[in-house]
């Protein structure tokens, strides 16, 4: 697996790789906006070359007859930490680890800033960044700082959340349901903590996954997930 953070410029149509986040050596992955624009806030972590002939053409790793997720990541253990880099319009510059964030010991992953600017949430997990059972959502200070674990999480598979325009509601997928993820929306307070999340059952449709949900610009409006057929 490899990966470097890329832009478009829409007024030159061109596009570019971000100095500073563009180390072949490096995997870069699931950027985030801070609100003013200035940074993104990304995973990162040291390709390892003896994985990539195993993996397959979507870049996993196949598993044999009865292993399951927790066989993979005994077999290919792989950490993600958050980094913060400027953009400099396009011109990049050094990467830096997020305090609260990284070398902690865990893989951590979609950085999401609130809208405010007060508040960063991510993922963490023991291991990778996809399908795992223990991954809960986690908040630092914008600026990096002490992780929490929100209470909003749910028992399994948490993760791709998005902030509403007010800061005020984050919506998130889990899976703690049954096998496919579902949304659930949580009230945020201004100290940085949640409430116990609704279930959005009417975003829910049977034997499909609802993935990376996103507020309306107005906010609780027209609030919606992609729904993908599973089979």
């Amino acid at each position: 697996m490899r990966g470097v953070l890329a832009f478009f410029r829409s007024d030159l149509s061109r596009f570019g790789y971000l100095p500073g986040a563009d180390d072949p050596g490096y995997v870069h992955a699931g950027p985030g906006w801070s609100p003013d624009g200035k940074y993104l806030a990304f995973s990162r972590a040291p390709v390892i070359e003896e994985y990539l002939p195993v993996m397959d053409g979507r870049g996993s790793f196949p598993a044999a007859p009865g292993e399951d997720i927790h066989d993979l990541n005994a077999r290919y253990p792989m950490r993600f930490d958050i980094y913060r880099i400027p953009f400099n319009d396009g011109a990049g510059g050094e990467a830096e680890p997020m305090p609260g964030a990284s070398d902690n010991g865990r893989s951590n992953y979609w950085p999401r800033y609130s809208p405010n600017g007060q508040w960063l949430v991510y993922t963490q997990a023991d291991n990778a960044m996809m399908n795992q059972p223990n991954s809960d959502l986690h908040i630092i200070p914008a600026q990096g700082g002490e992780s929490r674990r929100l209470a909003c999480s749910r028992d399994s598979h948490n993760s791709w959340h998005s902030w509403s325009p007010d800061s005020g509601w984050m919506v998130f997928v889990s899976k703690t349901l049954g096998p496919h993820t579902r949304l659930f929306l949580a009230k945020m307070h201004p100290d940085g903590t949640s409430s116990p999340p609704v279930y959005l059952h009417r975003f829910a449709t049977e034997d499909m996954a609802s993935v990376l949900p996103e507020f309306a610009p107005q906010g609780l409006v027209n609030m919606d997930g992609i729904s993908l057929d599973m089979e």
